[in-house]
């Protein structure tokens, strides 16, 4: 058995008193919903089978819908399921409940912390704190919440504190209405049916708020402190028991504080220099450091090129420590593997600085679990690079963060020289909750990159995934697919998924590149964004130099917005397609592109209730895009608002687009474009739709400014089978345009021809615009521009 430093800092650092419990007590009845970890004074508990209240004892099995009650000056904490660690504070009543996948704690009057790890929890599955008047849905996160009645108040009071993860908050007495999202540190308080604006949680309250959650006698004020400004200590602690190997071993973190006239050691304590294994690895292995600061040169550890290690330990754990690696933290250049369920490497309040986190030259690392585990922590480092015919391969999650910064002056991830990586896990490589994430420098950098020879990254879950976390770059694109190198993601999760947060990149970064014969494999789309604010100026999807998105999955859209207000790809084009090749079209007789940077059936931009401004939304140029969805999508319960200062489709030169569906459709939106067309055509291009070009449904708006709906020029031919213009759903639909161009009525069309266009080339038939009494045309101007004796249009009406 392996015990944590010795000495009294571990137990003031978990300060919430996490205990693991021994084998013995982890099998108690099946049919039980835990086990009681602590208990101090008098705690009772009431069984449904049994009413009358008995006493609760310490490794006492506690049952769904028992109800639990503390006295004045008395204290009682549950691991619940191995996932939830419930603390009970005096003069506090509550009851467990687990139906339909949702376990409920429900309060009925005092005071409770709940840490819940997500990481155990099942797909769906929800911890819920229940109130009188309001529910807090918790999936992975660590929270306070108090009921109470105040003096002479008739209404009952709650108050929801997050002190990491978020959680969502409703209050039953408003059915319907949507939940309130809360990151921490942050506070709500809910009064009736009446839930207040959340307020921010500083240090002081913070300390304040879990000075009474404490087994006496109560830890020192500087272990009080230092879990109020983190709790880093605590979630460790609780990710110790729940992802625990289950051999039920009696190891024990002991919760209670030192007696008054013990000192702590003086710090920092500088570990012996580590050594590289020989016959028995895992003697030297993992590096822990407690309390302490630590700063060597070179590589912490190497395996080199002639060394096999397979060991089934963790490699480094450090807690409240400096780590400071003059090269890297890892370097493997022969083989080494772990089995261990633990993650591979841990953070819990600490700094980690270095080069690179995990250099793999030439090597393999094979892990069962999680390659880094950081907890409130700061990590200053190129997370890894994989190189030159090196492999990673990993069970679990490449990085786990909660609260903290990553901050890496080149890449998270960079696989070169035939280097490869592969993940079989389901859930995201990189989990972010919290964080703050910094990546790049002037010179550049990419959060992830992958390039050269034969160079591979395969995945069976997302890239990452974020909830509440901030991003930025500095350099030249989130990921890169370059030269030859080939990303596969097998899911049909989103590549990325950002909930809440922001994602911020400079200038001249770029957002999703596959170039120079670099390919992008999906089975979903590339980014999925709730409620989060993206900033960018420079192309945010871009496919260029024989470099492709394949996407074989269900037709989702490559980009979903949900919420937010955004400014993407300012200076440039959300989607931007680049070929060069050209051959012979036989349908339109020109000569068009040939190259498909984006193989896609399903749509290009989805936006429900958000908020978008951008120069382009879609650009192709000699290219081929064939589509079956419409490539903008604009809907939601609030609307959405797409503004663009330039065509929002665009082609340039020489592109071929198709598409069996409308290219725009809009439901309770507004779509303004601003100085070009809606549509630009140009450059002897060639735009074929099997639908309609518009769809407007249910009192949207399109606004085009000092422009048109669809422009038609240099020698390019349109073909639209449908009508430029349907409406539908409610009345109330708008279209407003405003240019100067004089123009001729073609099949009840008003069309500007420009430059030598002719009429003959014009055919509108049928019905170009339907259900025209679900929308107006205002006013009267030009809808349609044909530049150039060449040029040709068809709207078929059907």
């Amino acid at each position: 058995m392996r015990r944590i430093q010795p000495g009294w800092q571990a137990a003031g650092a978990l300060a919430l008193a996490l205990v693991l419990i021994p084998a013995a007590v982890r099998a108690a009845s099946p049919e039980g919903a835990g086990v009681a970890t602590a208990v101090s004074g008098q705690v009772t508990v009431t069984h449904a089978v049994s009413p009358a209240p008995q006493v609760l004892r310490f490794k006492d099995a506690v049952f769904y819908r028992d109800r639990i009650s503390t006295a004045a000056r008395s204290l009682a904490r549950l691991l619940l399921a191995k996932k939830a660690l419930v603390t009970v504070r005096e003069l506090s009543e509550l009851q467990l409940i687990d139906e339909a996948g949702t376990s409920t704690v429900r309060l009925a009057l005092g005071k409770i912390a709940i840490g819940v790890a997500r990481q155990r929890m099942r797909p769906g599955e929800i911890v819920e704190i229940r109130t009188q008047n309001a529910v807090a849905a918790i999936r992975g996160t660590v929270v306070v919440a108090e009921t109470l009645r105040l003096p002479g108040a008739t209404d009952l009071v709650t108050r929801l504190h997050v002190l990491s993860g978020y959680i969502d908050v409703t209050t039953p007495g408003k059915p319907g209405a949507p939940p309130l999202r809360m990151f921490a540190p942050s506070s709500v308080t809910v009064t009736g049916n009446t839930m207040d604006r959340p307020v921010p949680l500083g240090a002081a309250a913070r300390a304040t708020l879990l000075s009474d959650l404490q087994l006496t006698p109560s830890p020192p004020k500087r272990v009080l402190e230092g879990l109020a400004l983190g709790e880093q200590a605590r979630a460790s602690g609780l990710a110790r028991i729940i992802t625990g190997d289950g051999s039920g071993s009696d190891e024990r973190l002991d919760v209670q504080a030192p007696p008054a006239d013990v000192k702590a050691p003086a710090a920092p304590i500088t570990p012996p220099t580590p050594r590289t294994p020989k016959a028995d690895p895992s003697s030297s292995l993992p590096f822990i450091f407690n309390n302490q600061s630590f700063n060597t040169t070179g590589d912490l550890y190497t395996v080199r090129s002639s060394s096999h290690q397979n060991i089934s330990t963790d490699f480094l754990e450090a807690t409240d420590s400096a780590v400071t690696v003059g090269d890297d933290v890892l370097k493997v250049s022969g083989t080494m593997s772990s089995t261990t369920a633990k993650p591979f490497m841990s953070l819990s309040g600490s700094t980690l600085a270095a080069e690179v986190l995990t250099q793999l030259h030439n090597g393999t690392l094979s892990l069962t679990g999680t390659l880094l585990d950081a907890v409130n922590s700061t990590v200053t480092a190129d997370l890894a690079t994989v190189r030159s015919n090196g492999q990673l391969t990993l069970g679990g999650r490449f990085l786990h963060a909660v609260g903290g910064t990553i901050g890496a002056p080149d890449h998270l991830l960079r696989v070169f020289a035939s280097g490869g990586v592969a993940g079989t896990g389901l859930g995201a490589l990189f989990d972010f909750s919290g964080t703050a994430v910094n990546v790049g420098s002037p010179s550049g950098g990419e959060y992830f990159q992958v390039t050269g020879g034969s160079s591979t990254v395969t995945l069976a879950g997302p890239l990452l995934a974020a909830a509440g976390s901030a991003f930025t770059l500095t350099g030249s694109a989130l990921l890169d697919v370059s030269t030859n190198a080939i990303f596969t993601d097998t899911t049909s999760q989103p590549l990325w998924s950002l909930d809440g947060g922001s994602l911020q990149l400079s200038p001249t970064a770029n957002g999703f590149v596959a170039q120079n014969h670099g390919t992008v494999s999906l089975h979903g789309g590339l980014l999925d964004a709730a409620n989060s604010q993206i900033t960018t100026s420079a192309d945010f999807v871009l496919g260029t130099g024989e470099g492709q998105f394949i996407v074989t999955g269900p037709k989702t859209a490559l980009v979903s917005l949900t919420g937010g207000t955004h400014q993407i790809a300012t200076a440039g084009s959300v989607f931007h397609l680049v070929g060069k090749a050209t051959g012979h079209d036989p349908v339109s007789g020109l000569t068009l592109g040939t190259e498909e940077p984006i193989q896609h059936s399903g749509g290009f931009l989805d936006l429900n209730s958000a908020t978008v401004t951008t120069a382009r939304a879609v650009r192709v140029d000699t290219a081929l895009l064939q589509a079956s969805a419409p490539l903008l999508n604009l809907f939601g319960a609030r609307g959405a608002q797409l503004t663009t200062s330039g065509n929002a489709i665009d082609l340039t030169s020489k592109a071929k687009v198709t598409n069996t569906a409308a290219f725009v459709a809009m439901d309770q939106s507004r779509l303004t474009v601003n100085n070009t067309a809606l549509v630009n055509v140009a450059g002897a291009s060639f735009l074929r739709g099997g639908g309609n070009l518009v769809n407007l449904a249910n009192g949207s708006t399109l606004t085009i400014n000092n422009g048109v709906v669809l422009f038609v020029g240099g020698g390019s031919i349109v073909n639209i089978s449908g009508a430029l213009i349907a409406f539908s759903g409610a009345p109330g639909n708008t279209v407003n345009i405003s240019n100067s161009l004089p123009y001729t009525y073609i099949g009840g069309i008003p069309v500007a021809l420009t430059n030598g266009a002719l009429a003959s080339n014009v055919a509108v038939t049928g019905t170009p615009i339907k259900n025209p009494a679900l929308g107006t045309i205002t006013p009267n101007k030009a809808l349609i521009q044909v530049s150039g004796p060449t040029s040709k249009l068809t709207i078929g009406g059907n």
